[in-house]
Formats: C-alpha cells, sequence, structure tokens
C-alpha cells in the first residue's frame, strides 16, 4: 500500500512540475533564453533603435496632408451698397458645401550640425547597448557559472558530511559493543556519542544550503522556482585557463568600458544639439491645395481649383529667456559627468584584474595545499587502521583520522570552488568571456 502511494506521488510530481537535467553549457544556454537578467538591455536597444528612427526623420523629407468638408446650414454674408439702387444688399460668401485638402512637403536645408549630430549621438548610443547587453550577457555567464559550481559544492558537502555522519554513528556502535565486553569505558561511549551527534546538524545545515544554491541557480537562470532540477558533473572536472598577454590591449577592449566610451560620444552630440540651437536654421515648403465649394453635390470645372506653392524660410531664436543656454549647460554636464565615468573605469578596470588575479593565484595555491592536505589525511587514515588492526590504535583514533580525512575533502572542494571562480572573474575582468567549452 505505502509503495502504491509513493508512485503515484513520484508519478503526480513529474506532471506538476518541470524536471531539468542540466550540465553548465545547457544552464547557460538557458540562462540566455529564459532569465529576466537580460530584460532590461534587450528592452533599451530596443527603445534606442526607436531613437536612431527619430533622428533619421529630422533630416529626411515630411509629408502631411489634411483634408477638410465643412457643410453651412447657416452662410456667412457681407453688406455693402448698391452704387445703382442706393440700397444696401448682402452677398453670401459660402456655399452649402465645401472641401479643402492639402499635401505639404517640408525638407530641413541647414541647422548648423544638430541633425548630423542626432545622427551621430543616436548611432553612438545603439552601439552603447550593444556592448552593454554583450557585457550583461557576460555576467549573466559568470552568475550562472558561479551559482551552478556552489551547486556542485553543497552537493558534495552534503555527501562528505552524510560520510561523516555514517562514520561517526559506526564508531560510536562499535565502542557501545566494546564497552559493553568491558573493552572500553562510558568515558569514550560518551565520546562516542557527543560526536555522532555533533555530525547531525552539520548535514543538516549542509543540505539547507545546497536547497538554497539549486534555489539560486533557479531563479537566476529563469526556470519556474517549483521544478525540479538536477546537475551533471563534477566540481573537480572543470579547469578555466587564463591568457594574461597583451593584457593592456584586451582591458581596453572591455565591452563595459567600449560601452562607456560610446555613451560619452552620444552625450556629447547631445550637448552639441543644443548649443547649436543658439543658430538660425533653414528649411524648404512645397504645398499642394485643392479646393472645392457648391450648393450641391456636383463636381463642375468652374467650382474646384488647385494650387502648388513653395517657399524657403529662416527661422532665427533672437532671445529665448535663457531655455536653450540652460538646457545646453544641463548637457555639457552630462557629457562631462559620463567622460569622468569611463575615464574611473578605465583606472578601475586595472583594479580589477589585479585583485581577481590575484584571488586567483591565492585560490590555486590554497587548492594545491589543500589536496596535499587529503592526501595526509587519507595516509593518516590508513595508518590508524593499520594501527588499530594490529592493536596498537583506538577505534576512537580511527574515528578522529577518517573524520580529519573527510574535513580536508570539504576544504579541498572549497578551494576547487574558489579557484573556478577567480578564473572566471579573471577573464572577465581581462573582457573575455567566462564560460568556454
Amino acid at each position: 500500500m505505502n509503495f502504491t502511494k509513493n508512485f503515484l506521488l513520484i508519478f503526480l510530481m513529474g506532471i506538476t512540475n518541470i524536471v531539468y537535467s542540466l550540465t553548465l553549457k545547457e544552464a547557460i544556454n538557458l540562462g540566455k533564453e529564459k532569465s529576466l537578467f537580460l530584460e532590461e538591455p534587450k528592452l533599451e536597444i530596443e527603445k534606442m533603435n526607436g531613437k536612431v528612427k527619430e533622428a533619421w526623420s529630422n533630416a529626411l523629407p515630411q509629408l502631411e496632408g489634411i483634408v477638410a468638408y465643412q457643410r453651412a446650414w447657416k452662410k456667412n454674408v457681407m453688406f455693402f451698397p448698391n452704387p445703382i439702387t442706393g440700397q444696401t444688399e448682402k452677398i453670401e460668401l459660402t456655399k452649402n458645401n465645401s472641401a479643402l485638402s492639402e499635401a505639404t512637403l517640408t525638407q530641413p536645408i541647414y541647422t548648423f550640425g544638430r541633425i548630423g549630430a542626432g545622427l551621430k549621438g543616436a548611432y553612438s548610443a545603439k552601439k552603447a547597448n550593444e556592448h552593454f547587453l554583450i557585457s550583461k550577457v557576460n555576467q549573466l555567464e559568470l552568475e550562472i557559472m558561479k551559482r551552478f559550481w556552489a551547486v556542485l559544492l553543497t552537493k558534495q558537502i552534503v555527501e562528505v558530511q552524510k560520510q561523516a555522519l555514517d562514520i561517526a554513528d559506526s564508531a560510536y556502535q562499535n565502542i557501545q559493543r566494546l564497552y559493553n565486553a568491558g573493552m572500553m569505558s562510558e568515558y569514550d561511549v560518551l565520546r562516542a556519542e557527543v560526536q555522532k551527534d555533533l555530525q547531525i546538524p552539520k548535514v543538516k545545515e549542509a543540505q539547507n544550503q545546497y536547497n538554497l544554491s539549486l534555489l539560486a541557480l533557479k531563479e537566476i537562470v529563469g526556470i519556474p522556482m517549483d521544478s525540479i532540477i538536477t546537475i551533471e558533473g563534477n566540481l573537480f572536472d572543470y579547469q578555466i585557463e587564463i591568457d594574461t598577454t597583451n593584457k593592456k590591449d584586451k582591458l581596453s577592449f572591455r565591452d563595459d568600458l567600449q560601452a562607456l566610451e560610446h555613451l560619452v560620444e552620444t552625450n556629447k552630440n547631445i550637448w552639441t544639439i543644443y548649443k547649436n540651437a543658439i543658430y538660425p536654421t533653414i528649411g524648404s515648403q512645397v504645398k499642394y491645395t485643392w479646393q472645392w465649394s457648391e450648393e450641391k453635390w456636383q463636381l463642375k470645372p468652374v467650382n474646384n481649383a488647385s494650387a502648388v506653392t513653395g517657399s524657403i524660410s529662416i527661422s532665427i531664436p533672437f532671445f529665448t529667456s535663457g531655455k536653450i543656454s540652460g538646457a545646453a549647460q544641463q548637457y555639457y554636464v552630462d557629457y562631462k559627468k559620463s567622460l569622468v565615468q569611463y575615464q574611473q573605469a578605465l583606472r578601475g578596470a586595472q583594479l580589477q584584474f589585479e585583485s581577481a588575479f590575484g584571488n586567483y593565484q591565492s585560490a590555486l595555491l590554497n587548492e594545491q595545499a589543500a589536496r596535499k592536505t587529503v592526501n595526509q589525511a587519507e595516509t593518516a587514515r590508513k595508518i590508524s587502521q593499520t594501527k588499530l588492526n594490529q592493536g596498537q590504535a583506538t577505534p576512537l583514533e580511527l574515528e578522529s583520522a577518517r573524520l580529519d580525512e573527510t574535513v580536508a575533502k570539504v576544504n579541498l572542494a572549497q578551494f576547487t570552488y574558489q579557484r573556478l571562480v577567480a578564473a572566471a572573474e579573471t577573464k572577465m575582468a581581462l573582457g573575455q568571456k567566462p564560460f568556454s567549452e
């Protein structure tokens, strides 16, 4: 009966929850497709594409049209004296029906560089957002890698802590039997029991950290939080190569820095637009007009007419009460601020690389030392086992050696995780994609 219930429960979970089995590459690809992390920069690029179209429209001809119809229920009239009769007469000025249609074509001729600055600014903004999106994609890759490795790390810690609990429980049971046989003291039994009980919260804490790391991975990848996920791979399977040659060139071509560089150019062109607004603009216009007026619904050669006119105009801003200069001042400050941010980012990139690379070198040394410690702990455990078999060591000594080995394995996994994260961050600092197959 219980087996049937468990089977039905597992079956229903499989129906209601989506099951994901992911490698690191699959997790990254899924994140690029589903993660909300990239939605904002994607929307910004879409917005900027619209601004590029708007900027181009200022340089291209504009065609506007109007169609109007008027019905006169009571007509307008004008009174004037008749010189022949001497009486005042009235003349109707409108017909019962009248219509008007116009088509106007306008073309800016010269704007003192404002149209060109608008086009350059829109193009620079578009390039800035493209580099910003690439930078965000790299950040997403790095974050998925860190969370994916965190799942592998916590999963391994859970396994090691469970092994430690099994070791402590086995030692306790063995010492309890020896105590019953009169070969161990009650103090030894209490020590073994305490050691076993100490492992239980460690297992629960490790399991909790594993569950949290799974939730964090689901969140960044963009899959449902209640889905079932299994991770493929082992933490020790991953190797990341770092190439620091031509470091200076690589730092200058980082996508985040190029985005800031294009942003500086964008703000400079926006400032140019408002700065040059104090100068006159020259424009041209061609207009076609058609009119019709009649008492009845009839179209005759004598009741409709059309006209075509052309003009060139100069618009001169004589006095704007500080509107133009105030706007130009604001955008000049924006331009200078973005320039300072770019200069700070250039300096910060060098610091970021040195920090990440230093962390990588430290983590690499710690990992090597931890691996050596694991080998030593394994040797010590084997020696303790041999001494116990020869009657030269107690079960407590063997238990201690076995627990030391589990602690060494946990430390090795943690330092391996730190080395992988530091290596990926170093590649990011060099402007490279953190993930490579």
